[in-house]
């Protein structure tokens, strides 16, 4: 009965959420330890879109979890699902119009700074846990979009995280600073440092995959990108 009230109240939650606010709520389900039985129902009863489900951080999430079986069911709900073909799409929007717009430096600086000073340092504004931006802004804005809206295209091997599930159920994913034989110490995609007993987890899984979000394209909008570019021109100059 208890199972069935969370089920349903989960329903009516979903029904409310946006896209992006869906991937946000199987993320921390998954993460959480929640079942991940239920998780697959609500996407199979239609209840949450199995885009969440098939993202790339919901996925690296879930997947240490699941059963033969439910893995086999994640895969079928998602088989028709292209995470990569989304973000391309995202992209192209945004390079297609990011140079027709007008800009606010001052409001890319709070784009920057609700976004990606908890990972990221530019101009002296932020934290180091990421790659520092101050080199890569260099880089064209066409190819500063792609490290944004496309996070895992090209990531550095210091860079890509690490998932670890727990005894207790829950998936912790971040960058690996620094082991030794006692503890691990983990960065999440917040920013927030981690320390973890070394045989702590049930499983560790290494990804080739970015700390950063992978819906950057669809939680900023084209106008915000553009002042944020504005101010990281600024910034370089």
């Amino acid at each position: 009965a208890e199972s069935e009230s969370v089920l349903e109240s989960a329903q009516a939650l979903a029904k409310e959420l946006t896209s992006a606010q869906q991937r946000q709520f199987a993320l921390a389900w998954a993460q959480a330890g929640a079942d991940v039985g239920a998780l697959l129902q609500m996407c199979s009863e239609g209840w949450v879109s199995t885009a969440a489900l098939a993202d790339g951080d919901v996925r690296q999430a879930l997947i240490p979890k699941l059963t033969a079986a439910q893995r086999e069911q994640w895969q079928s709900l998602t088989r028709n699902v292209d995470g990569a073909a989304q973000q391309q799409q995202w992209l192209s929007r945004l390079q297609g119009v990011i140079g027709t717009l007008p800009t606010d430096a001052e409001n890319g600086f709070q784009i920057f700074r609700k976004h990606c000073s908890a990972c990221h340092q530019l101009h002296g504004q932020g934290v180091v846990v990421g790659p520092q931006l101050d080199g890569a802004i260099t880089r064209s804005t066409e190819r500063l979009l792609e490290d944004i809206v496309t996070p895992d295209q090209n990531v550095d091997k210091a860079f890509r995280t690490t998932s670890f599930l727990m005894a207790d159920g829950r998936v912790l994913v971040g960058l690996v600073r620094s082991e030794t034989e006692r503890e691990i110490n983990l960065v999440d995609s917040a920013g927030k440092m981690i320390t973890l007993d070394a045989d702590s987890g049930d499983l560790r899984r290494e990804a080739g995959r970015s700390l950063m979000p992978g819906n950057f394209g669809e939680v900023i909008s084209p106008e915000d990108f553009a002042d944020m570019m504005a101010y990281i021109r600024r910034a370089r100059s």
